[in-house]
């Protein structure tokens, strides 16, 4: 959180035309994730209920923020090879589902 408070139960804005109510919180503290009512400034937190949530996305006041999250070019690649030959077009179809839900991967095939 970088500024302001949520709550169980607030209603948030993200990715300027979403909004969802957030339905649980959880704070780290201590390397790990505890049940709270609210999460404020200064802490990291998981949030419960937002279900088109993705990674990237800001809450809040979304017309103070660029329309997209910049992320800086990922670091490590990972060779991802199937047990069985034939299941190449099937581990390729959750290679795409997974980077549609991180826009931190980028999958090619070579």
């Amino acid at each position: 959180m970088f500024s302001g408070t949520i709550r169980t139960r607030d209603r948030v804005c993200f990715r300027h035309d979403r909004e969802g109510k957030v339905t649980a919180v959880a704070v780290f503290e201590q390397e790990r994730a505890v049940q709270r009512p609210s999460v404020g400034a200064g802490a990291v937190a998981k949030l419960w209920g937002l279900a088109d949530v993705r990674i990237g996305d800001r809450i809040g006041d979304t017309g103070a923020w660029p329309a997209s999250a910049q992320f800086p070019p990922p670091t490590l690649e990972a060779v991802v090879v199937p047990a069985e030959s034939d299941e190449r077009a099937r581990l390729r179809v959750v290679l795409e589902q997974l980077a549609e839900q991180d826009p931190l991967l980028n999958i090619r095939q070579d």
